[in-house]
């Protein structure tokens, strides 16, 4: 997988590994929502505010719940042969590990 990069005179460099991006105003900005547009949540231009704000306004309920409940730092393997989490995880919270579900 090869890496584009961007650079925006006066911006942000923009890295992406998709190739995916939009032109806007003379810049680049990650596709990020896939759509072929400028989301407000992936213009770089905006503040971290304004941005957590409009992607906040797009997800449901549900979505932003299961945002909360995400956490990195929780990976736990259900089995020493689980190789589904990326070989970066690390558990350093102190909370047990889920249960297996069947």
């Amino acid at each position: 997988m090869q890496v584009q990069r961007f650079d925006n005179p006066g911006g942000r460099t923009i890295s992406t590994a998709t190739g995916r991006v939009v032109h806007a105003d003379g810049l680049v900005f990650r596709d990020l929502a896939g759509t072929g547009e400028l989301v407000p949540w992936a213009d770089w231009r905006l503040s971290p505010d304004e941005r957590a704000r409009a992607l906040a306004a797009e997800l449901s309920i549900q979505q932003i719940a299961g945002l909360m409940l995400y956490s990195p730092t929780r990976w736990c393997p259900t089995h020493p042969a689980d190789r589904s989490a990326p070989p970066t995880a690390v558990r350093t919270s102190t909370l047990p590990c889920m249960p297996p579900t069947s």
